[in-house]
């Protein structure tokens, strides 16, 4: 029965490699994160795993973006499955900020879809900014703050520092809200009205404060608090 199994199991990780260099778009979502969590469990079968974890978030999104990634039992649990998920995120992240950078100029979609990328799914609180040139390009896109816990601040020393070193003309803030709360606090506003300041005193702007939170993304400039 043991060798019967290994037989079976081997065939169909072939199958799905073979299918994947004929037609990738062919695989299923089921398919596709099963593939992935068999390189971090050469010798388990990631089939069940895989539809768990799809049953519980829904998606391949919602598996990447899920708290599961960060300090959780779960993630304790699988902590292969864990790192594997989590290097994936990164390379889309980086994947998607270089094709911005490519851009003559960068949309508000554009910028909504890169907080997104950063963001989404952190189990922790965390600032980015991006830097634009006087044409709308994106020059650069950095973190700035991450928070222990649910709570991060906007070093403006560090922002400052940064607008320098890329000629930056204008800024836009990027940070979210672990919990899945959209809520703006009085300490965003009130930092986000310093940074603009501390902006203008260098002749850059900042042209708006993205918050990222359970998939959404709110405005500040938008929502008349810039």
């Amino acid at each position: 029965m043991p060798d019967d199994n290994k037989i079976w199991y081997q065939g169909h990780r072939q199958r799905l490699k073979h299918k994947l260099r004929e037609d990738p778009a062919s695989l299923s979502d089921a398919e596709i994160l099963e593939m992935l969590l068999g390189y971090a469990y050469l010798r388990r079968d990631t089939k069940p795993m895989a539809g768990s974890l799809l049953g519980e978030y829904k998606s391949l999104g919602g598996v990447l973006n899920s708290s599961f990634l960060g300090v959780s039992d779960k993630a304790d649990d699988l902590p292969a499955a864990s790192g594997i998920l989590i290097l994936v995120r990164e390379i889309v992240s980086r994947y998607f900020t270089e094709g911005l950078r490519t851009k003559n100029a960068v949309t508000y979609e554009d910028l909504c879809m890169l907080a997104r990328s950063c963001l989404d799914g952190g189990s922790r609180e965390q600032a980015y900014a991006a830097f634009l040139d006087a044409g709308n390009r994106l020059l650069s896109c950095e973190r700035i703050s991450s928070g222990i816990g649910d709570s991060t601040g906007m070093p403006s020393r560090k922002l400052a520092e940064l607008v320098l070193k890329h000629n930056a003309v204008s800024v836009v803030l990027m940070h979210n809200h672990p919990g899945g709360t959209a809520g703006v606090s009085k300490e965003d506003i009130e930092s986000t009205k310093r940074i603009g300041e501390i902006l203008e005193m260098m002749d850059a702007r900042l042209i708006d404060h993205l918050l990222v939170a359970d998939g959404v993304v709110y405005s500040f400039a938008a929502n008349g608090l810039l």
